[in-house]
């Protein structure tokens, strides 16, 4: 992945344990994701776009980084 989980939680203004109560996973699965850069599980994929506000596309293109929203 080109942007990680963390760069896309601070970018949204959310923090990794809200993450993993948001999908449902415990917090050492979101840090496995971190630290060692590997792409959740497909059942999980679709929620933490969703709450990250962003496409899968966006956070596993290992070419792009994630492009922050624009505002108003």
């Amino acid at each position: 992945m080109k942007v990680t989980i963390l760069q896309a939680t601070l970018q949204r203004g959310k923090s990794l344990y809200e993450l993993s109560a948001e999908v449902g996973v415990d917090i050492r699965t979101v840090y496995y994701w971190q630290q060692l850069n590997r792409i959740p599980k497909s059942e999980h994929l679709d929620t933490i776009c969703a709450y990250l506000g962003c496409g899968i596309h966006e956070l596993l293109s290992p070419e792009e980084p994630l492009a922050k929203k624009k505002k108003g």
